[in-house]
């Protein structure tokens, strides 16, 4: 940890790690909610056809999860974080593509984090979801957990 608090970057197999959990517990909590019995009846059209119900903000659903999951990783406290945006004058007209950058904390990572997300994506519109809790990284861990309750609370007519 240095001066200003800051923890270190996540590795580019965690920022990969909350991309997939978000993935995985988002589309989980859909189905449980709709379809109770999906888990034991695995049905590769019902994937897809609420891959592509939630599409068009699928992306906002990713980023209200992600960000703080992903800021939370390289700074030891969130007053840390706190001043650390403050420091880069965000605003809320800061594109989100930069915010999610900054969050992932360089470019590398942020690379990893768009062609994990376009891959995750294909596999749900190709119906393929992996919905198991076998990772135990805590950030896959966590970003399955708070995107399960967000997939569950999803409004049904969005």
């Amino acid at each position: 940890m240095d001066e200003q608090g800051k923890c270190g970057r996540p590795g580019e197999d965690a920022v990969a790690d909350v991309v997939r959990g978000f993935f995985h517990g988002f589309m989980a909590g859909r189905l449980d909610r709709q379809y109770p019995k999906w888990r034991n009846q695995p049905d590769a059209r019902l994937v897809r056809a609420l891959a592509m119900e939630s599409y068009p903000r699928m992306a906002a659903t990713f980023c209200h999860i992600a960000f703080p999951i992903l800021l939370g990783s390289r700074f030891d406290s969130f007053e840390k974080a706190q001043e650390d945006l403050a420091r880069h004058r965000f605003s809320d007209r800061t594109p989100v593509r930069l915010l999610m950058r900054y969050a992932c904390g360089s470019r590398e990572r942020f690379k990893v984090m768009e062609e994990t997300y376009r891959e995750e994506m294909a596999a749900l519109l190709d119906g393929r979801l992996d919905a198991s809790m076998e990772r135990t990284g805590t950030y896959y861990r966590k970003a399955v957990m708070d995107s399960h309750e967000a997939g569950f609370n999803w409004p049904a007519d969005a």
